[in-house]
């Protein structure tokens, strides 16, 4: 389940009108715009506007500026972060990134000046929000930890909940179910160390619930689900009320108890039309059909996935269209009209298909995406630290006008000692700061890379073992055919070319499997990989590719293999690409220190300092890579006179 926070603000921006009529008759709004201007009337009118959020949303944005406007006026820094980070909130539920983003780092700004650990918490965890909700789990993972950063150094233990409850869903749905359920537990200990909130309590149960799932323990996973369903109902909050009971019924699915799945999808449906929200509607419909036909309740069913569609026919969520037309295939094999069950699952793979393309593509663009936001906090730090001494200077200017040249001189003297300490300290407290930063950035690397490779190799299996084993029968039982069946010579040209057309799709999804996780990487080493990669490039004749083994005859770390043959690939798909060569040169070897890679190409080059504007080169995924096993990275080119790639790993 994805965590309340997506489910508080669902229905912002449905009223863009009436909002001066609603406030100017309220005489709550009165009473509070009346107030002194302070901390505390701030406080209040963000508690008000909270009341706007789903009924009117334009009279909270209303709200939320007369805040900003106070937070100005009165100078104060931290009011004027927690009213930029609701604008924040509102503008990336609305879907406007760019424009939740520009608050984000105004936020981040203000919080910086007020020197609030809390609020700057807050921010790294609404940035890393952003990016769960763009599906790139690993930059999320990356703000997660530096909200926790600050957020620890506080007291307050609600913000570091919710972090914790982030964490957690994000593991769960890498399927790291064990660190997903250490991460809920503790969501669920600093929740309950504050004053009980209803929404929050229940989300760290069914976070809880969730990785019992992912472990199979389906009886604690109802405790945790029932736990967070009384919370849930104290709260009334439909939208995690809906989620929830569909995931209960998805439980019961499995224990084949199909009369509680479907008192459960009927709570799960009747919640979703009351939150009327086509999404959540159409997938909801979606699991009832699936119920029905588990129950072979094949009227119902149709019934249900009839009506699905009127609710996603205009939705672009391609995981939505998947999972109908998924259905759909089901629905009509138990009809035994399998023509029309083949169609649907043509388009189901079709769907599943672009939206694994889409994931990857968001994964080779979200390390570009983590620089130009650490650039840009570099960039606030230098102005805030640059604002400090433009102050400190004019401070020193109007003293000089009060007294002596011989004071002033002495003053002057114990500044610059003053500042020059004080840059010392700072300093050190910047160098600490990056170092935990590129700590935690590094122990996310290793835990995204861990997870990729994991989930490379199971989809590989699945691949070779599930698909192609039913390929390779659907094969045996044609070619078993053809000796039963009398076909005219047309038919019997047509039934061999669809053989033949079956045996070149087996061919594809082995070399598709075999590229996801190479068999021979994982059972002779990363030399032999290499080679056997070459062999296949050169049956291809796209390259000519030569590879040369000095001295590695000894297997290496699991994990510095698999990173090691991803960055080869990730180089000799570059060349391919963009370098237009006729021939690669790769080669590997080995001393008591160091591995060096080398990759030369002769093909067009391209001029190494402007190497930062090269779109498409994957550079920076490589960089990454190497930059996780602690390795060097250099490359000499020019253009015209290909291109050499030296990369020395320690070992």
């Amino acid at each position: 389940m994805k965590h309340s926070l997506i489910y508080l603000l669902l229905l912002l921006f449905s009223f863009e009108d009436s909002f001066c009529s609603i406030l100017e008759s309220d005489t709550v709004y009165k009473r509070l715009i009346n107030m002194k201007d302070d901390s505390v009337k701030v406080m209040k009118l963000k508690y008000f506007a909270g009341d706007f959020i789903e009924t009117n949303p334009a009279v909270a944005i209303k709200i939320y500026n007369d805040i900003l406007s106070i937070s100005k006026r009165i100078k104060n820094k931290s009011c004027e972060s927690r009213s930029l980070l609701c604008f924040a909130i509102l503008y990336r539920v609305k879907g406007q990134h760019d424009l939740a983003r520009s608050y984000d780092w105004k936020a981040l700004e203000a919080a910086y000046v007020s020197k609030n650990n809390e609020d700057i918490g807050r921010v790294f965890n609404n940035i890393g929000n952003t990016f769960y909700f763009q599906n790139e789990p690993d930059s999320a993972v990356t703000y997660y930890l530096k909200s926790l950063t600050f957020l620890e150094k506080t007291k307050n233990y609600y913000p570091i909940s919710m972090v914790y409850g982030n964490l957690s869903m994000i593991f769960n749905n890498q399927h790291q179910h064990s660190k997903a359920l250490q991460l809920a537990k503790k969501s669920l200990l600093f929740i309950n160390m504050v004053k009980p909130d209803m929404n929050a309590l229940g989300t760290a149960y069914n976070n809880c619930g969730d990785a019992f799932g992912g472990l199979n323990q389906p009886d604690s996973q109802q405790y945790y689900y029932r736990k967070a369903l009384n919370c849930f109902n104290k709260d009334n909050d439909y939208t995690n009320l809906t989620v929830l009971y569909r995931c209960m019924t998805d439980v019961e699915l499995k224990r084949n108890n199909f009369i509680k799945a479907q008192a459960f999808a009927d709570s799960s449906l009747k919640y979703s039309k009351v939150v009327g929200n086509n999404y959540e509607i159409g997938y909801t419909l979606i699991r009832n059909c699936d119920v029905a036909l588990k129950s072979n309740n094949i009227k119902e069913a149709e019934q249900f996935i009839s009506e699905a569609k009127d609710y996603i026919k205009s939705d672009k969520n391609w995981m939505l269209h998947k999972e109908w037309n998924y259905q759909m295939s089901n629905l009509k094999r138990k009809q035994n009209k399998f023509d029309e069950a083949l169609a649907y699952y043509d388009d189901y793979l079709m769907y599943r298909d672009s939206t694994e393309n889409v994931e990857t593509k968001n994964r080779m663009t979200q390390l570009e995406e983590k620089y130009q936001l650490n650039k840009k906090q570099n960039e606030i730090i230098q102005l805030l630290n640059e604002k400090k001494i433009q102050q400190l200077t004019i401070r020193q200017k109007n003293v000089g006008l009060y007294i002596l040249l011989g004071i002033l001189l002495s003053l002057t003297t114990i500044t610059f000692l003053f500042i020059k300490n004080s840059r010392r300290k700072q300093q050190l407290a910047e160098q600490q700061f990056l170092q935990l930063q590129q700590e935690k950035e590094l122990e996310a690397t290793k835990t995204i890379l861990k997870v990729q490779e994991e989930e490379r190799g199971r989809v590989a299996k699945d691949l070779h073992d599930g698909l192609g084993g039913m390929l390779s029968g659907i094969k045996l039982n044609l070619s078993a055919m053809k000796g039963n069946v009398i076909l005219q010579q047309q038919d019997a040209g047509l039934f061999a070319k669809s053989i033949e057309q079956l045996d070149n799709a087996i061919s594809e999804m082995r070399r598709v499997a075999h590229n996801m996780m190479p068999e021979s990487l994982l059972k002779f080493g990363l030399p032999q990989a290499i080679q056997d990669y070459c062999e296949s490039l050169n049956e291809s004749k796209v390259i000519q590719v030569t590879f040369n083994n000095l001295n590695l005859h000894e297997r290496l770390e699991n994990s510095v293999e698999i990173v090691m043959y991803r960055i080869i690939q990730e180089l000799v798909n570059n060349v391919i690409k963009h370098a237009q060569a006729q021939h690669i040169f790769i080669q590997l070897s080995i001393n008591e220190h160091q591995l060096t890679l080398t990759v030369e190409d002769d093909g067009k080059g391209f001029d190494v300092n402007n190497i930062n504007t090269l779109k498409g080169f994957g550079l920076t995924n490589i960089q990454s890579r190497v930059n996780y096993l602690k390795g060097k990275l250099d490359i000499d080119s020019s253009e015209g006179k290909g291109t050499s790639v030296f990369i020395e790993i320690p070992v």
